[in-house]
């Protein structure tokens, strides 16, 4: 067997244990399980490697919200929602990805649910993916730290144009 198989095998192992948990996360952040759609850890790789290679190079914006805001007060969240030229559905999901794979959600559930993921999540961040691979977010909820940005989420958002 090789190395990396292992390694998958590994993985999906954990992830398999973990899941509940992953899963409990969003539902804890607001969203029903008929609103998720799994995404298998061979699927979700895939849909990380395509995520690294189309949004690697694209520089991003960035804002910083209030942790007591909600998406409403993000103007790069608010974009997207408002928006009908971005993907309907996206993927979301936080660092246990690796192990735990990735959900399918409709994209104006995930843009409200978004921040209290970041702020649930075990590395306090959130991932968002436009389906059609349009758009991308990485929230991440600073607690206490840093000092400089306390209590607040940082949001960096990347679009790509057509």
């Amino acid at each position: 067997m090789k190395e990396r198989d292992l390694d998958f095998l590994l993985r999906k192992d954990k992830g398999g244990r973990e899941l509940p948990n992953y899963m409990g996360l969003f539902v804890r952040s607001g969203f029903s399980e008929s609103e998720l759609t799994y995404i298998e850890l061979k699927e979700s790789d895939n849909n990380l490697n395509s995520i690294t290679k189309i949004f690697g190079t694209i520089d991003s914006e960035s804002e910083m919200v209030s942790e007591k805001g909600s998406f409403n007060d993000s103007r790069s969240l608010s974009a997207i929602f408002q928006s009908d030229r971005y993907s309907t559905e996206c993927y979301i999901f936080s660092d246990e990805v690796a192990y735990c794979g990735m959900f399918q959600v409709k994209t104006k559930n995930a843009l409200e649910k978004c921040l209290a993921v970041a702020k649930l999540s075990m590395q306090n961040t959130c991932f968002l993916v436009g389906l059609n691979f349009d758009f991308s977010f990485t929230i991440d909820c600073n607690g206490a730290e840093p000092i400089n940005h306390k209590n607040m989420f940082d949001i960096q958002r990347k679009i790509v144009v057509f």
